[in-house]
């Protein structure tokens, strides 16, 4: 298109898009439309992210999508039921801990469930993820100190009358020891995006991360299966707000804190609320 418009600092822009809104500048560089301001230069850095935005589109939509066979287990009727029915008794015993015992838990049962979470289903599998394990003593103090500050706050100022109300039945308060008791720690972060540093221009751009929160949700769900199935007792904890887990635990900004999970074998005497849970016609609809 050979039209020719006038852009601050850059001489001429010549449009390259048929609505006008973006363009090669005279003396070099990008530039483009911005409403109510007319034609400015482009800095380098949003050109980089349109061009690698642009690279992947182009890669994406010429790449053929590769596959091989499908390694599933068929089962008989028989074994289906069984496994099944033994499944469901399994998880149906999973209870959320508060009282940890000190015994010493393999840390390959650790590295096997996150192994079992990682394998989780996620947004174009970005698998935007990332599982933290603390078992440092002094480390999972300081972590119990910064949560107790903020839960502390939550309870006594932040939350409304109607929250705590709901957590009354629970018995819980801004108190975590089961940060410093539980062996092991495992913080979840989510990645609502990636940082790639492009290796032509040197520019670090974003990849947006589709469905992480549903991602990150369900790969939590499979961490917590495979914990209780290895016979370790957890607790899922949100204490908020949760940015100093960020600080603390020394990672990226486009890391999101999700979920504290303490993680070991419940005490000898634990005691754990009388709950009741909803019946499956309460939460089945079957059409």
């Amino acid at each position: 298109i050979s039209e020719l418009r006038v852009a601050e600092n850059v001489g001429k822009c010549r449009i390259l898009s048929q609505h006008g809104g973006y363009g090669l500048a005279e003396n070099g560089g990008f530039c483009r439309s911005m409403a109510g301001t007319g034609w400015r230069k482009m800095s380098d850095f949003v050109v980089a992210n349109i061009l690698v935005h642009l690279s992947q589109w182009v890669k994406i939509m010429t790449q053929k999508a590769q596959y091989h066979r499908l390694d599933f287990d068929v089962l008989t009727s028989d074994e289906q039921r069984t496994s099944a029915i033994d499944f469901a008794r399994r998880m149906l015993k999973r209870r959320s801990v508060r009282d940890f015992s000190s015994r010493p838990v393999p840390f390959e049962l650790i590295e096997n469930a996150i192994r079992v979470a990682g394998s989780a289903p996620s947004g174009a599998n970005q698998q935007p993820w990332t599982f933290v394990v603390i078992s440092d003593p002094d480390l999972k103090r300081r972590l119990r100190v910064a949560a107790e500050a903020e839960e502390k706050e939550s309870y006594e100022r932040r939350m409304s009358q109607e929250w705590l109300d709901a957590l009354a039945h629970l018995g819980t308060d801004w108190r975590k020891p089961h940060i410093e008791d539980a062996p092991y720690v495992i913080a979840v972060f989510r990645q609502p995006y990636a940082l790639r540093r492009d290796p032509q221009t040197g520019a670090e751009v974003k990849i947006k991360h589709y469905y992480s929160e549903e991602s990150v949700g369900i790969a939590v769900g499979f961490l917590l299966a495979a914990l209780h199935l290895s016979g370790l007792a957890t607790l899922t904890h949100t204490p908020s707000p949760m940015k100093f887990l960020t600080q603390m635990l020394g990672r990226p900004p486009h890391e999101r804190p999700f979920v504290l999970i303490p993680v070991g074998y419940p005490q000898e005497e634990a005691q754990v609320p009388v709950i009741t849970k909803k019946s499956l016609d309460d939460i089945m609809i079957h059409l």
